[in-house]
C-alpha cells in the first residue's frame, strides 16, 4: 500500500511497498518507497513550491490569446513533470467574474500540459467558474506530482487549493486535493475537490474555545474497482477545547479519532463509500 499524506515534499521523496504486481512498471514502482509530508496549510503555503516559469507563462498565455490583466496573477503555476520529459503542467486561473467592492472574484481553471521550452500546448483540460474567493479566501494552487498510480499504466497528478476564512473568531482553513491523468491531447479529471484538510473552531479570541482539525492520508490499494485502485482514506481527527483557569489558557481536552472511507473509481470519476 502506498501512502500520501495532504502536502507533498519535493525534496525527500522515497517509495514504499507492501504489495506484489505482475506488471514491471508497477513493480519497479512498488520497489521504492514514498514519504509524503503534512503540512499545516497556513503556514506552508510556499514552503518548497518550485518557483514558476515567468517565460514559460507569457508564451502559454499568448499561444491561448489570454491576456496577463485577465488572470489572478498570484494563483498562475507551473511545474515540471518529473517523470515526463520536457513536459510542463501549468494552471491558469482566469478571472470569469469579479466585484472589488463586494470582495469576489469567480474564475475559470485553465489547466494545461506545455512544452517546456515552446509552451506549445500538447494536453488542456478547462473548467468555467471552477474556484470562488470570497470570505472563504482562495490563499494558494498547489500542483501535486507525487506518484498516483491510479492503475499499473496510469499516473495521475494532484491540484491542491488553499482557502481560508476572514472571521477571527471563527477560524476556518481546509485544503482540497483533484487528481488528473494525460490522455492524448486531454486532461481527466478523476478525482475533484475532495477535502483532504479541514480546521475550524469557535472561541472568545481571547481563550474560551473549541477547535477540530482534519487531516487525511490517502493509501493506494492493491484491489481495483473498474480497474483503478481503490483508494483508502484515513482521516485523522483532533478536537481541542480551552479555557481561561485562573487567569492562564489551559487545554482543558483533547480528543483524537479516526474515520476511514473508500473511494471507488466508479462512472469515470472516484467516489465516496464509507466502511
Amino acid at each position: 500500500m502506498i501512502k500520501f499524506n495532504s502536502c507533498e515534499n519535493t525534496k525527500h521523496s522515497a517509495i514504499n511497498t507492501a504489495t506484489t504486481h505482475t506488471h514491471d512498471r508497477y513493480k519497479t514502482f512498488e520497489m521504492k518507497k514514498t514519504t509524503l509530508i503534512i503540512l499545516a496549510i497556513f503556514l506552508i503555503s510556499n514552503v518548497h513550491s518550485q518557483p514558476r516559469n515567468e517565460p514559460l507563462i507569457e508564451k502559454v498565455l499568448s499561444n491561448l490569446g489570454i491576456e496577463k490583466k485577465d488572470c489572478f496573477n498570484h494563483l498562475l503555476q507551473t511545474k515540471i513533470i518529473p517523470y515526463s520529459e520536457n513536459e510542463t503542467i501549468v494552471v491558469i486561473p482566469k478571472i470569469s467574474e469579479i466585484d472589488n467592492e463586494i470582495g469576489y472574484v469567480i474564475l475559470d481553471e485553465y489547466l494545461l500540459i506545455v512544452n517546456s521550452l515552446s509552451g506549445e500546448i500538447k494536453s488542456k483540460y478547462i473548467k468555467e467558474r471552477e474556484w470562488t474567493s470570497d470570505a472563504i479566501m482562495l490563499r494558494n494552487i498547489k500542483i501535486d506530482t507525487a506518484p498516483y498510480w491510479v492503475n499499473e499504466n496510469i499516473r495521475a497528478f494532484g491540484i491542491r487549493v488553499n482557502y481560508e476564512g476572514s472571521s477571527n473568531a471563527n477560524p476556518y482553513g481546509s485544503e482540497v486535493l483533484s487528481l488528473f491523468y494525460k490522455k492524448n491531447d486531454e486532461i481527466i479529471n478523476v478525482l475533484n475537490n475532495f477535502l483532504v484538510e479541514n480546521s475550524n473552531g469557535e472561541w472568545d479570541t481571547n481563550c474560551n474555545g473549541y477547535f477540530e482539525n482534519h487531516k487525511k492520508i490517502l493509501i493506494m490499494s492493491k484491489n481495483k474497482s473498474n480497474n483503478f485502485f481503490d483508494i483508502i482514506i484515513n482521516d485523522n481527527i483532533t478536537k481541542t477545547t480551552r479555557e481561561e483557569v485562573d487567569g492562564d489558557c489551559k487545554v482543558i481536552n483533547i480528543e483524537k479519532g479516526k474515520e476511514t472511507t473508500l473511494l471507488k473509481y466508479i462512472d469515470g470519476k472516484y467516489k465516496k463509500n464509507v466502511l
